[in-house]
C-alpha cells in the first residue's frame, strides 16, 4: 500500500473516530449542548402527561424565558385558577431568538403531529422576535432545524457561501458542529481563569447581538412561528421579560399579535426593576422571577380553563 494511500485511510479513520467520539460525548459538551438534545424528549413528555390528566404548559424562549418564569410559582398559580395538574416544560435554547424558536418549534411540534401543549407562554425581549441574520448555522443546522425548513433557511436565511456551508457540514457531522466546544475545553484545564473570562465575555457579546433592534423593523419569522403553533389564540400568550432597561415591544411584533388576537403581557418589561432582581446583571434572579411569574398569572389568566384536546 502507498504512503499517501496510507495517510489518508489514517486521517479518515482519525476523522471518524472523532466524530463517534463528539456523538457519543457531545452530551458533556456543555450545559446548552444537553439542553437541546432533552428537547427531543418533550413532545413525548407532553403526551404521557395530558394522558395522565395534566395540563401542559411550554414555555419558547431563550435562556431570559428560563429565568424569569419560575415554574413553581407559575404551577401553583393555574392550580388556583383552575388547571388540572398543571406541569411546565421550557423550549428555550441559550443564545437564541426567532429563528431558532421558529424551527425549534416545528422540528419538535410538527403539523403531521397531534401533540400540542395545551398553553404556550411565548418569552422574549425587545428584538428577539424581529426579523434579524442567523447567529449560529451550526447550531441550528445540528440541533434545532426541523427537516422541512431546511430548504427555505439553506435558501433565505443564510446570506453568506460561508454560512451556506456551514449550515451544510454541521448537519452531517457532529464533530463539525461541535467544534468551537471542543476548543475551549482543553484551555479550562490549561488557562487559569478562562472559565470565568470566557463566560464573561459571552455574556457581554451575546447581550449585544440578542438586544440589537434592525433598523428596518419586520416580523416575518414571528408571523411563521404564530402560523406553526396550532393552537387557539386563547392559548397563546406573549411576555415580554423584564431587563435591566425598561423597554415596550415593537410595533411590528405587537402588530402580528393583534392581528392573530393574542394576549400581550409587557408591563413588568415597562417597569424598573431594582438592581437586585438581576444577579448577573441581566437575568433575573429566582425572587424576582416568582414576582414576574405572579404579575404574568394575574395579568393575562382571565379565560376559562382547560384543554385544547
Amino acid at each position: 500500500m502507498k504512503t499517501e494511500l496510507k495517510v489518508i485511510l489514517s486521517l479518515v479513520f482519525v476523522l471518524l473516530l472523532g466524530e463517534a467520539g463528539s456523538r457519543a460525548f457531545e452530551s458533556r459538551l456543555s450545559a446548552d449542548v444537553r439542553q437541546m438534545l432533552a428537547f427531543e424528549e418533550i413532545p413525548q413528555e407532553i403526551a404521557e402527561a395530558q394522558a395522565a390528566g395534566q395540563t401542559c404548559v411550554l414555555v419558547l424562549g431563550n435562556s431570559l424565558a428560563r429565568a424569569a418564569v419560575d415554574s413553581e410559582t407559575l404551577e401553583i398559580g393555574l392550580i388556583e385558577k383552575g388547571w388540572p395538574q398543571p406541569k411546565v416544560f421550557y423550549l428555550a435554547p441559550d443564545g437564541s431568538g426567532v429563528n431558532e424558536w421558529t424551527t425549534a418549534y416545528r422540528k419538535h411540534f410538527p403539523s403531521s403531529k397531534t401533540i400540542r401543549p395545551d398553553l404556550l407562554i411565548l418569552v422574549t425581549g425587545p428584538g428577539h422576535l424581529l426579523d434579524h441574520s442567523v447567529r449560529s448555522p451550526e447550531k441550528l443546522s445540528a440541533f434545532l432545524a426541523a427537516p422541512q425548513d431546511r430548504g427555505e433557511i439553506f435558501r433565505d436565511w443564510l446570506t453568506t457561501d460561508s454560512e451556506r456551508c456551514r449550515f451544510v457540514l454541521a448537519g452531517v457531522s457532529r464533530l463539525f458542529a461541535n467544534r468551537d466546544r471542543v476548543r475551549p475545553l482543553m484551555f479550562y484545564n490549561l488557562v487559569p481563569g478562562y472559565e470565568v473570562t470566557a463566560q464573561r465575555l459571552n455574556r457581554a457579546g451575546r447581550e449585544g447581538r440578542e438586544e440589537s433592534v434592525p433598523a428596518v423593523a419586520t416580523a416575518n419569522r414571528f408571523r411563521t412561528l404564530l402560523d406553526s403553533l396550532d393552537l387557539p389564540a386563547d392559548r397563546v400568550i406573549l411576555a415580554g421579560a423584564p431587563l435591566p432597561e425598561s423597554y415596550r415591544l415593537p410595533e411590528a411584533v405587537l402588530k402580528a399579535t393583534s392581528e392573530w388576537g393574542i394576549a400581550v403581557f409587557d408591563d413588568s418589561a415597562a417597569a424598573e426593576w431594582p438592581s437586585e432582581a438581576f444577579p448577573d446583571g441581566y437575568h433575573m434572579g429566582p425572587s424576582a422571577a416568582g414576582v414576574f411569574t405572579d404579575e404574568l398569572l394575574q395579568a393575562t389568566f382571565q379565560f376559562e380553563p382547560g384543554v385544547i384536546r
